[in-house]
């Protein structure tokens, strides 16, 4: 996980901004087998299409545009999220140049950034690994970077 500052502020609509997770929330969720049935969101700038091959390597096309995606629910670990893309149950997902891109999941009226897009497969059609934001590691550093903007 990490964290970039922009050198000018941006305005937004406070409400536009999603809230970091506390601490374990996904181990949580996960117990109360609530996340079997969660609908994450990813945000990307990658490959507009899923690649086709062309010569024997994978070829998309950039677009440029942000793009959002969603995925269901595969299994958690301690690192990651693993998330579903079932592309013939109208999820899709993350695709190459996606990573770095926030995992939210919304519960109740609350939008949470629960993970960061790491990797996924080649053809980007069966999965995405996101590496959890709840863990002690990741919540150390975007509060610590959260606090030296606020300075």
């Amino acid at each position: 996980v990490s964290a970039a500052v922009l050198s000018a502020p941006i305005s937004l609509d406070p409400s536009a901004y999603p809230t970091l997770p506390s601490l374990g929330l996904l181990d949580e969720l996960n117990a109360s087998r609530d996340l079997r049935g969660a609908t994450f969101s990813v945000l990307g700038y990658g490959i507009e299409e899923k690649p086709t091959p062309a010569h024997g390597q994978w070829s998309g096309v950039f677009s440029g545009e942000r793009r959002i995606g969603t995925f269901g629910f595969f299994a958690l670990d301690n690192r990651f999220i693993h998330e579903s893309q079932r592309i013939h149950q109208g999820q899709d997902g993350a695709c190459n140049g996606d990573s770095g891109g926030p995992s939210l999941l919304q519960i109740g009226a609350t939008t949470y950034v629960v993970g960061v897009t790491s990797s996924g497969d080649i053809p980007c059609y069966a999965t995405n690994t996101a590496t959890r934001t709840d863990t002690d590691e990741a919540l150390a550093l975007l509060l610590e970077v959260l606090d030296e903007i606020r300075e």
